[in-house]
């Protein structure tokens, strides 16, 4: 940057830069001047000159409204409002309105018959605005009035076409009715012809109503396909833009493609008939399989009330022999209980007998006192044995109790055969020793001398043994 005194003879300030900021690389720039301000493009944005903070900043208008442009490398001022700007393939001319700069039109190189070297070209601007591009060994002027008001061409819609699967061909149809496809022809392909020759730059785009989303460009041969359509009626909309972006021609072409045979009218109308017929035959089969399972349940629930019957019935029957079970081995050891006071009652009065006579015969009581007193003692003695009724009777309650323990064990005594009945009667040592007129020892002393004798093994319980014998 080049500062000269006020007569311009002498330069008073010299500023070097060698990158327009810190973050690129040094490369080549170009400077230019756009409406009084200078303008600077490293190929990728602009840049301009900031005066207050003296130094170089993006050209925020620039790089946001003109962002395609940062390739220019050179720029030409037509008047305040256009201006040329020159890139390495085209001229672009652009327009400055109420702050805002825009495209107008573009030219590019490969228009001319003999364009100008890369880097190299240039606009001539003559006292009345006309523009007159440099070219390689020639002069193009550019005509302001003619590009304004030119004739538009416009789009033409060569061929309909469609694929039909069955058959792997294609068929072309007419353009000037509505056309009907079949389902199974929904694969359709358009052709276009535009008649531009300027070499200028264009693309069309397609969009179905009722199926696009968004415009679709055509392949380089400006044929579009549109593969497997739903069934409907569809509008395509094709239209030609430029290289401005600018819509400059546009047509239509209505067409529909038919349901298959399962989507028609006949088709639903036999669906509801078989919906029908199906529904019918579900609704009887299911009535069967109701009257079915609630028959099945009423019988389950009939079985259930007869088993909870018979249940209730066998738990009576449990209950009255579990208490006359109870009653009887109450019963039994009333019996027992009373037996054995009989039979020790007796064993008293024989003892109590024993003993007079033989003081009687040692002269220590006199011999009629002795049988003063033996009388009455027979008196008291019963004439039936006890123990033996009490056998009979306890044989009756308990099955045979003391004959088949008699027969599996016949060296048991007497006294082991009370032993056994009282133990079968669950009585303790204690209440046995009470009712035998035994000390505990003593009751002990039998109950092992009973365990010998059946012999059991030392880890079985002899009541048990006892209780579950038959």
């Amino acid at each position: 940057r080049l500062r000269l005194d006020d007569e311009i003879k002498r330069v008073v300030e010299k500023e070097y830069f060698d990158r327009l900021d810190s973050l690129s690389t040094p490369t080549p720039l170009h400077v230019m001047k756009l409406r009084g301000r200078v303008v600077m493009s490293d190929g990728n944005a602009f840049y301009t000159y900031d005066d207050i903070s003296r130094k170089i900043i993006p050209f925020a208008q620039l790089n946001s409204q003109l962002p395609l442009l940062a390739e220019t490398n050179r720029i030409v001022t037509v008047n305040d409002q256009l201006f040329w700007f020159i890139k390495n393939n085209e001229y672009v001319l652009v327009e400055y309105n109420l702050g805002t700069y825009r495209i107008k039109d573009k030219v590019p190189f490969s228009i001319f018959n003999n364009p100008p070297n890369q880097g190299r070209s240039n606009i001539y601007i003559d006292n009345n605005g006309s523009s007159y591009f440099c070219l390689n060994g020639g002069i193009a002027k550019y005509n302001f009035i003619k590009k304004n008001n030119g004739e538009s061409k416009d789009l033409i819609l060569q061929s309909v076409w469609s694929y039909n699967r069955k058959e792997n061909t294609n068929k072309y149809y007419p353009l000037d009715k509505l056309n009907v496809f079949e389902f199974s022809e929904n694969t359709i392909g358009f052709n276009f012809v535009y008649p531009e020759f300027s070499k200028r730059t264009f693309r069309v785009e397609c969009f179905l109503e009722n199926y696009d989303t968004r415009w679709i460009p055509t392949n380089n041969q400006l044929s579009i396909t549109y593969a497997n359509l739903p069934a409907n009626n569809y509008t395509l909309k094709a239209r030609i833009v430029n290289d401005l972006g600018e819509e400059t021609a546009q047509l239509s072409f209505q067409f529909e493609i038919k349901h298959p045979w399962y989507q028609t009218s006949w088709a639903y109308i036999l669906y509801i008939t078989l919906a029908i017929v199906i529904a019918g035959s579900l609704t009887t089969l299911y009535i069967r399989y109701a009257i079915r399972r609630n028959t099945k349940t009423f019988e389950e629930q009939e079985q259930k009330r007869l088993a909870q019957l018979n249940n209730q019935e066998k738990q009576i029957a449990t209950l009255k022999s579990e208490r006359l079970q109870a009653d009887l081995s109450h019963k039994s050891k009333e019996l027992a209980s009373a037996t054995m006071l009989i039979i020790n009652h007796e064993d008293f009065l024989n003892d109590l007998k024993k003993d007079i006579q033989q003081n009687a015969l040692t002269g220590k009581i006199q011999k009629k006192q002795s049988e003063q007193l033996i009388e009455k003692i027979n008196q008291n003695l019963s004439e039936e044995d006890e123990w033996s009724v009490f056998q009979e009777n306890f044989d009756l309650i308990h099955k045979n109790f003391f004959r088949n323990l008699k027969s599996t064990y016949p060296d048991l005594t007497p006294a082991d055969l009370r032993l056994c009945a009282l133990l079968r009667l669950n009585y303790t040592t204690k209440e046995i020793a009470r009712m035998q007129n035994l000390s505990l020892r003593g009751v002990e002393a039998a109950r092992y001398r009973l365990r010998k004798k059946i012999d059991i093994q030392e880890n079985e319980d002899l009541v048990s043994f006892m209780i579950n014998f038959f």
